[in-house]
């Protein structure tokens, strides 16, 4: 009886032995329930190729999202660390795109996930390397934790789709994650390939170390691929070779632009025709230009706008190979102005890009929920198409060069010059100078051509102008004067001029210098060695100021004398004769 009892203790003890055993083997990690807590990452491809797992599925969600979901809730547990981003063209690491937490409950990380609305976003080449290297930049950022394992495990759901190397701030991340496989910080386990889409497993090892993982695990990643994903791709051959052939192309029908005026506006036109490279699809939407019209040289300014002007009303709708033809229309808003010297070569650059809506079935547009009824009719609707259109050729005719207003030029040169030389004539000979000054002008206008800049030809016009009216007006504004003199007793009436060149001017046989102290309308009067100068009430001076008409008396040491009178009216009287004079 003890030894029933014994054997019946021993069958439930193997019995719960081999429960617990079935429960750790088919779980989704073969570790003891008291692992330390694992870094995940979860990168999720949103490119235009995987547009196929990204159909409605209501209620249930698309193929991608319900992927990740399982990937988080039958492989990670409580209290892991978590990261999604998503990735096509661009790093959608915005806030509210991505999710970076530092310890989960896989039931809630999952719905997070579906709460990040991830959708496919048309165009192809996948940032999958920049992905990688922003995702450890993100568990970096996360807040360290003593109860973590090491290093972490990527889970990478995308296509074949090619690798994309990334411009701006995104090269940095790219050239980062390079480098950490390089080192064999970063390797991938495993690539599980399921129908049309790939699941990449990734270990990255940091300086400690990096979390345990065995091919059990990554058995138990394939099982759930292979039960979410079906081994056939759910969109046609045909489609996915017009989706991967591109959409629209530019072609322009003529090498010369036809120009015209509509007012200050000089417009340049050119016929092209939008053609479709579609064979199976038919699509519907706008075209982008996305393109500029600037000045050439090392900083170019805009100067005009391009537009694509078509036959049709928007929205533009073409089914495959067919094509509707157009304008490409270039303003030139700004022109070269009367400060220009050289002529303006506008430079038109495009990046186009077409937006809307692709279908194997046209009568879908007009449907008032195409993609609803796409989803129950079972055929293929994409939304939100976008991808670069084609330009043939990629070189667009050079536009012509718009000359500046040579004509108006010549006119305001001789303006200035007819003002300068009117100037001359009226006011005395010192304009020689600035005539001269005014055709040295012209100097900075040539080295602006030779340096092809516009701008900088108007700063230094500016520049020399001013130079040329306030640096010499030591002596051009100096405006000269001619001084009347009339000698008391002779009657003799003379002048004489006092400019920048002659500021000074000596009377012969009076013994007297008429002196311009400055660029004002007055003179000094002094006496030469060997005579004395008085004013009118008989002192004695060493020099005597004039704004008007006044008189003074000179005396020789030999005790002869003269009365002057001066002033700037050639009409001044007679001075009367020395006061000691007549009292003699």
């Amino acid at each position: 009886m003890k030894h029933c009892i014994f054997s019946a203790h021993g069958c439930k003890t193997a019995l719960a032995a081999l429960f617990l055993l079935l429960v750790f083997t088919n779980a989704p990690y073969a570790q003891p329930r008291d692992r330390r807590a694992v870094s995940f990452v979860v990168l999720v491809d949103t490119s235009g190729s995987m547009i196929a797992y990204y159909q409605r599925r209501d209620p249930r969600p698309c193929l991608a999202v319900e992927l990740a979901q399982n990937l988080i809730t039958q492989i990670m547990r409580n209290g892991d660390r978590l990261v999604v981003l998503s990735f096509d063209r661009q790093l959608n690491d915005n806030p509210g795109e991505m999710l970076a937490l530092s310890s989960i409950a896989p039931v809630d990380a999952a719905e997070a996930v579906g709460r990040l609305r991830l959708t496919c976003k048309p165009g192809w080449g996948t940032m999958r390397t920049a992905a990688l290297g922003r995702s450890i930049e993100a568990l970096k950022a996360l807040p360290a934790r003593s109860d973590l394992e090491p290093g972490a495990i990527f889970y990478v759901i995308t296509d074949i789709d090619s690798d994309r190397v990334p411009e701006g701030p995104d090269k940095e991340f790219y050239e980062s994650a390079l480098k950490l496989a390089r080192e064999g910080a970063l390797t991938r386990l495993a690539r599980i390939p399921q129908g049309g889409m790939i699941l990449e497993v990734w270990l990255f090892k940091d300086r400690e170390g990096a979390p345990p993982i065995s091919a059990a695990q990554v058995d138990t990643a394939r099982e759930i691929v292979e039960k979410v994903i079906t081994s056939q791709s759910p969109t046609p051959a045909a489609v996915l070779r017009d989706l991967e052939r591109g959409g629209l192309v530019i072609h322009c029908e003529n090498k010369v632009w036809q120009r015209r005026r509509e007012g200050p506006t000089r417009i340049f036109e050119i016929p092209v025709t939008v053609r479709s490279r579609f064979h199976t699809l038919h699509w519907r939407g706008s075209i982008d230009l996305n393109g500029s019209v600037t000045s050439p040289g090392k900083r170019p300014r805009p100067v005009g706008i391009v537009e694509l002007v078509l036959d049709r009303k928007a929205p533009l709708e073409l089914h495959p190979h067919e094509w509707v033809s157009g304008t490409l229309r270039v303003s030139i808003t700004k022109p070269p102005r009367l400060w220009n010297l050289n002529p303006l070569e506008p430079q038109v650059s495009l990046k186009p890009i077409s937006k809307g809506d692709v279908t194997v079935d046209p009568s879908l547009f007009q449907a008032a929920d195409p993609a609803l009824e796409a989803k129950i009719s079972r055929r293929f609707w994409m939304s939100g198409h976008q991808t670069d259109a084609a330009v043939d050729p990629a070189k667009l005719p050079e536009v012509p060069p718009l000359k500046p207003p040579r004509i108006w030029q010549v006119l305001s040169v001789l303006v200035l010059l007819s003002w300068a030389w009117v100037y001359w004539f009226k006011i005395g000979t010192y304009p020689r100078l600035r005539l001269l000054l005014w055709l040295l002008a012209v100097g900075p206008y040539l080295v602006a051509m030779a340096l092809k800049t516009d701008i900088f030809t108007f700063i230094v016009a500016l520049i020399w102008q001013f130079l040329v009216y306030l640096i010499p007006g030591k002596f051009l504004h100096w405006k000269p004067f001619q001084v009347y003199y009339r000698l008391s007793g002779s009657g003799i009436k003379s002048k004489v001029e006092l400019d920048w060149r002659r500021k000074d001017s000596k009377i012969s046989g009076v013994g007297i210098i008429l002196s311009r102290p400055g660029k004002g309308k007055k003179f000094v009067v002094k006496p030469q060695p060997g005579f004395v100068l008085k004013d009118a009430s008989g002192t004695e001076r060493s020099e005597m100021e004039f704004e008007r008409t006044g008189s003074f008396e000179v005396w020789q040491s030999g005790g002869g004398a003269v009365s002057v009178a001066v002033g700037f009216d050639d009409n001044i009287p007679e001075p009367p004769p020395p006061k000691q004079t007549e009292n003699a």
